[in-house]
């Protein structure tokens, strides 16, 4: 049995046309928006932990301060949307498209980003701690202070990224890829 779908028929006034909506500091913890286009949504501070957003759009929504924990954003589009100082906490972006997503002091402790694309991304002062990065796609990320401690950065690509300051103490970092 998976979590709650947004309706039409929805009690919480949402409704099925989600793109574009401004919906800043809504409780949708637990409901599953797989699929859905929530492009250029507008949820900040919104509390969606547990939610699931499978393939769903969400290219340019605004995320900024929202409690993601445990959510799961299997193959998503978060091109270009803003997840800085989001709470993310065991999330999973598994094969999500984050290219130029602002993650700018983020939460993603213990998330799992294995083949995202975080090319050209902001994840200054991003708390990666112990976070899955296998395989993950950094090209031009500006990872500026980033703590990666205990992160699994195995076969990842991080070619033009900034990784100055970052920490990585602990981390793994076998065939990582450095060159253009």
């Amino acid at each position: 049995m998976g979590a709650p779908r947004l309706s039409q028929d929805d009690d919480a006034g949402v409704g099925a046309e989600l793109r574009g909506a401004r919906l800043i500091g809504q409780d949708f913890s637990g409901r599953d928006f797989s699929g859905q286009d929530l492009s250029g949504a507008d949820l900040s501070r919104c509390n969606m932990a547990g939610c699931r957003f499978m393939g769903a759009n969400l290219e340019g929504t605004v995320l900024h301060d929202a409690n993601l924990d445990g959510a799961e954003f299997l193959g998503a589009n978060l091109q270009n949307a803003d997840l800085s100082q989001a709470s993310a906490v065991k999330a999973g972006f598994g094969h999500a498209n984050m290219k130029g997503a602002q993650l700018f002091d983020a939460q993603l402790a213990h998330a799992s980003l294995t083949t995202a694309d975080l090319s050209g991304s902001d994840l200054r002062r991003a708390n990666l701690h112990g976070a899955n990065l296998r395989e993950v796609v950094m090209r031009g990320a500006n990872a500026h202070g980033a703590r990666m401690t205990d992160a699994d950065l195995s076969q990842a690509d991080v070619a033009e990224a900034t990784l100055n300051g970052a920490n990585l103490q602990c981390a793994l970092v076998s065939h990582l890829g450095i060159y253009t």
